[in-house]
């Protein structure tokens, strides 16, 4: 059975792009504002949501939010033509398993949907899923130095979403003495890649 991929996109032209992308590897369906959207997943939970930040009647953090209360683990990919470092780390603070910026490319969205995937069953099986809840106010803690330095920096707005992340991971590897099974359970979502480098 296909995998099912909710678009969430006030614009017209994106999500007829998106279908038209995605419909021939997966189950698609469409929404063009966060109460939509919403209403769509409480009927049936997709297995992966593409979300635009800036929608009517309710913006994609919101959105987000709300995803996050009724599936921890489900993939988020938030798309945005807003290029902020603090909207950024909002995102990631909320969870959002990418973040990419209009205008879209191709090989950039097949990437993002593939480690999205990929991500959501890594969660999934992780061996101690308690160990990141236990240890949240030291995480909190981690993700507000990084954000504060990027910001004192003035970060490459491009580069922000990576160059949190090798921060973000850098940070709890040191934190966590460089126990590495206690690290993948302490970020979750981040990228396991990046542990290949610490080889």
């Amino acid at each position: 059975m296909a995998k099912r991929v909710l678009v969430v996109d006030d614009e017209v032209g994106i999500r007829e792009s998106f279908n038209s992308l995605l419909e021939d590897e997966y189950s698609v369906s469409l929404a063009s504002d966060g109460e939509e959207a919403i209403e769509k997943m409480k009927r049936k939970l997709p297995h992966l949501v593409i979300l635009d930040l800036r929608l009517p009647k309710m913006d994609g953090l919101e959105v987000l939010r709300i995803i996050r209360k009724l599936s921890p683990n489900l993939g988020v990919i938030v798309i945005s033509g807003v290029n902020e470092v603090q909207t950024v780390v909002k995102v990631m603070k909320l969870g959002a398993s990418d973040y990419l910026s209009k205008p879209l490319h191709l090989e950039d969205i097949k990437e993002a949907i593939k480690e999205a995937f990929s991500r959501s069953e890594k969660k999934k099986t992780r061996e101690n899923p308690d160990a990141r809840i236990k240890d949240f106010p030291a995480l909190q803690g981690i993700m507000e130095k990084v954000e504060e330095d990027m910001l004192d920096e003035g970060a490459n707005l491009q580069e922000a979403s990576k160059e949190f992340e090798k921060r973000f991971t850098d940070l709890v590897l040191e934190r966590t003495k460089g126990d590495r099974k206690r690290a993948a359970a302490f970020l979750g979502v981040r990228k396991t890649a990046l542990f290949s480098s610490k080889s």
